[in-house]
């Protein structure tokens, strides 16, 4: 199930970290009309987790006002004296694309409107980039995620319309046109990212009949999963989907891991979501109960490998290996190295030869997506 989380470990945006916003970077967000809550965020980011400092800086980048309230890795405070930097320059490559997505998308009077609100884009190109790199070497369990991780600052926000079906098979139209070497899987996530409104974590119909209270998280799963079963058809896919479209909804990770709560948070699923699969259901106990990696020695090692090898024994225990492999990429997604400035193919056959290395005990399939995490370059539009 590296799709599923895989596809959630398409995981995680590399977080930037707030500080408190100056009275312009206030100024502006009230201008655009954004809530209290983005507001308050702002003024106060240290009590936010990495998911929600994430989410954070998408809102800001949507409304246009990132330049204003932007701020580094290492920055002291927010301010627009490093519009040369390279998150800067991410950012804005970012927004670019959408806004350009978004232009060429506006309806032109008729429900359907092909011509206005169909567009390949800088997010097309990037997928289209990280599949030819990888799907000669890999199947669809690594390239999709991974095109879908490398890409996901361009991820277009789907504009608003009262037929998204519609919309989906005029995207997978255009991309099968312009892009014909893709495998269908990628044309239906272009048109799924392209097209569909996000889900909610609405739970206003969910556990009827049951004295269980949904959590926010597993509301979200629903919505998505029940919503895009049809159209993806494997379980297993469409979990990972949903974990990846729910990905701002994800609970704060516990301090310490508790047994039982595995146990409780799969009992609870299994009676408030009977359709769900097995993955989905054990996926959300894991967010749930699994604490986020710590690193209590000091070592020469590469962190993201040791961290990926800790997760997943500590998940494996319990879970069938996919559902580890997905854990271990997702709760190791902060310790991500930075990418290589140019691709190398040794960079790849080195890694891959760690498997046979007697003192490293993976499944092969983290071996190979650790090879790919390592070795391949950002994309640039």
């Amino acid at each position: 199930m590296l799709s599923v989380v895989a596809l959630t470990a398409w995981m995680a945006i590399a977080c930037t970290f707030f500080d408190a916003a100056p009275s312009e970077c206030v100024q502006a967000t009230e201008d655009a009309g954004l809530s209290d809550e983005v507001v308050d965020q702002l003024r106060n980011p240290e009590g936010l987790d990495p998911v929600e400092r994430a989410a954070l800086q998408r809102i800001l980048v949507q409304a246009g006002i990132d330049d204003i309230c932007e701020v580094g890795a290492d920055a002291a405070s927010m301010n627009v004296t490093s519009q040369d930097n390279e998150s800067t320059h991410t950012e804005r490559a970012a927004v670019d694309g959408r806004n350009q997505d978004q232009e060429t998308q506006k309806p032109s009077g008729t429900e359907t409107g092909r011509s206005d609100r169909v567009s390949h884009g800088d997010y097309a190109q990037c997928l289209d980039e990280v599949y030819l790199r990888a799907s000669d070497d890999y199947d669809d369990y690594y390239w999709l995620p991974a095109a879908v991780w490398y890409c996901q600052h361009l991820e277009p926000e789907p504009v608003p319309t009262s037929n998204p079906a519609r919309c989906g098979l005029d995207q997978i139209e255009v991309t099968q046109t312009r892009y014909p070497e893709w495998e269908e899987l990628l044309h239906d996530w272009h048109a799924l990212a392209m097209c569909n409104p996000p889900p909610t974590a609405d739970a206003t119909h969910i556990g009827r009949g049951s004295n269980l209270t949904p959590t926010t998280y597993s509301a979200c799963l629903d919505n998505a999963y029940l919503a895009h079963a049809d159209m993806l058809g494997s379980g297993e896919l469409t979990a990972g989907v949903s974990a990846w479209l729910c990905r701002n909804h994800l609970p704060s990770p516990p301090d310490t891991h508790r047994q039982r709560c595995d146990f409780n948070q799969l009992a609870d699923t299994k009676e408030l979501y009977p359709e769900w699969p097995e993955e989905l259901h054990e996926w959300h106990a894991i967010m749930q109960c699994l604490p986020d990696w710590r690193s209590d020695v000091q070592t020469n090692a590469d962190m993201y490998s040791t961290c990926l090898g800790a997760i997943y024994w500590q998940v494996a225990d319990r879970y069938d290996k996919d559902v580890a492999i997905s854990a271990a990429v997702w709760r190791c997604r902060n310790q991500m190295p930075d990418p290589p400035s140019i691709y190398s193919p040794r960079c790849e056959i080195n890694h891959l030869r760690r498997e046979e290395e007697p003192a490293v005990e993976w499944p092969s399939e983290l071996y190979a997506w650790n090879a790919i995490v390592q070795c391949y370059p950002a994309y640039e539009p």
